[in-house]
């Protein structure tokens, strides 16, 4: 009973969000790394100095956290994960852009997981980069966009198989007018550390109608399955595509990522196993200067029949274990995927935030869900994070935090009994993202 008036008491707070930042769910850091000048003209409180050929933002955050209690956590992924203690995670993004028609973006990552272990010990740095080329075809009215290495944090159509995951490969894009036609290849396998993702998708008038061809190739030598899945849906947007151009916390002009956008959507996928289906919305309070109160929602409700992910159910890998992650959500086909398919599981993520005053705000960030499975015992959850920020300076994107959580990322792998960095791939099978542990966190965070 205690339970449940706390779920409902949470769930009550949150039709009211934050409006600090554009993103789908508040963001320390941006999930894409291109296009960097068009996310700086959106961000006037950078510091960083600026020209015509090379644009340079960074994003740090200092971090305390407790090692939690585990009272309510599997007891295999008990071991502390790599961020715990005092550390901190600074990305720093360049762009250098020679001529209009390229662009090379470099990501470095500087990031100090703990100082439990001594001096330095923890202390790691990794880089990764992008390169985009992009022009109109001759005099015809088609452009094209080619991306290559760094592809940020990509959703296909509405993520009913991919949301939400980092990858590295390549994209060919070409436009006119209404019409899109998109070609991306993960080298990472998105669902596994092993084999690549391909997909087609076809959208017209910014997905308000589109179709895409989704298939995995199994690397040889392994024994499971590779999968096809053929998917068609329909985003019915709420808001103009002029509020998520260029912006750096996900929702950039290319229709991939995380959504800005107030919507509602569907997509129906079909591959020779089984057939799936997702129904989501976001609605929000949108920019709001004057009021305290803003908010985001996010209900969602998907079905996988039985077998539709084939030989990939029971058998997922995470992949990557960045502090970065701590935004995305629970509730996505790789976590689910990693019990069972012949599901439906509806789900809930809401964002809170109420200003005290010039300088500080409250915020609470819930996600609430339940996986109805047909031939196992269902999962409930509810992920949590409630506290309250300080801004020095309003106008910028500076603040220090205090909060109480539940939602810890995984990194410890109990097969290996070690825990896996950032710059390591992670191969622990059908692991959870998150598990439930209570903490307190500390963190102060920089833009410049």
């Amino acid at each position: 009973m205690k339970s449940t008036l706390c779920s409902i008491l949470f769930l009550a707070c949150g039709l009211f969000t934050s409006e600090t930042l554009a993103s789908s769910f508040d963001r320390s850091f941006p999930t894409r790394n291109d296009h960097l000048r068009e996310q700086l003209e959106n961000s006037p409180h950078r510091l960083l100095p600026k020209n015509k050929y090379v644009y340079w933002a960074v994003d740090a955050e200092f971090f305390y956290m407790t090692a939690g209690n585990y009272d309510r956590t599997d007891l295999r992924y008990r071991p502390l994960n790599p961020y715990h203690g005092d550390g901190y995670w600074i990305e720093n993004r360049l762009e250098l852009i020679p001529i209009e028609q390229v662009r090379l973006n470099l990501k470095t990552v500087p990031y100090y997981g703990t100082m439990s272990y001594g001096y330095g010990a923890a202390a790691k740095f990794f880089l990764i980069a992008g390169l985009t080329f992009e022009d109109q075809i001759g005099e015809s009215s088609w452009k094209y966009r080619l991306r290559v290495v760094d592809l940020g944090m990509q959703t296909f159509g509405l993520g009913t198989v991919v949301e939400e995951r980092p990858m590295s490969g390549a994209f060919m894009e070409v436009e006119t007018g209404d019409l899109r036609i998109r070609q991306t290849e993960d080298g990472t396998g998105t669902l596994r550390v092993s084999g690549e993702m391909y997909d087609t998708h076809v959208s017209f008038q910014d997905e308000i109608a589109y179709v895409g061809l989704l298939h995995y190739q199994r690397q040889k030598g392994f024994s499971y399955r590779s999968m096809t899945n053929f998917y068609a849906g329909s985003r019915l947007w709420f808001q103009p595509s002029s509020i998520a151009a260029g912006s750096e916390n996900g929702a950039s002009s290319d229709g991939s990522g995380a959504v800005a956008r107030d919507y509602l959507g569907v997509e129906v996928v079909k591959n020779s196993y089984n057939w799936a289906a997702l129904a989501k919305a976001r609605f929000s309070s949108g920019r709001n200067d004057r009021g305290r109160w803003s908010w985001v929602l996010e209900p969602s409700i998907r079905h996988y029949g039985d077998g539709f992910a084939g030989d990939l159910a029971r058998n997922i890998e995470q992949s990557y274990t960045g502090y970065d992650l701590q935004a995305t959500s629970y509730t996505n086909a790789i976590n689910i995927f990693r019990l069972d398919d012949n599901v439906t599981a509806p789900a809930l993520r809401t964002w809170t935030s109420f200003r005290l005053n010039r300088w500080s705000d409250l915020f609470v960030d819930q996600e609430i869900g339940k996986w109805m499975f047909k031939d196992r015992a269902n999962e409930s959850y509810h992920f949590w994070n409630i506290g309250m920020r300080f801004y020095p300076i309003r106008e910028r994107n500076d603040y220090f935090s205090f909060s109480m959580s539940n939602k810890l990322l995984t990194a410890y792998n109990p097969s290996t009994s070690q825990s896996v960095l950032p710059d390591q791939a992670d191969e622990e099978a059908n692991k959870p993202r998150f598990v439930e542990n209570t903490h307190f966190v500390v963190t102060v965070h920089g833009s410049f």
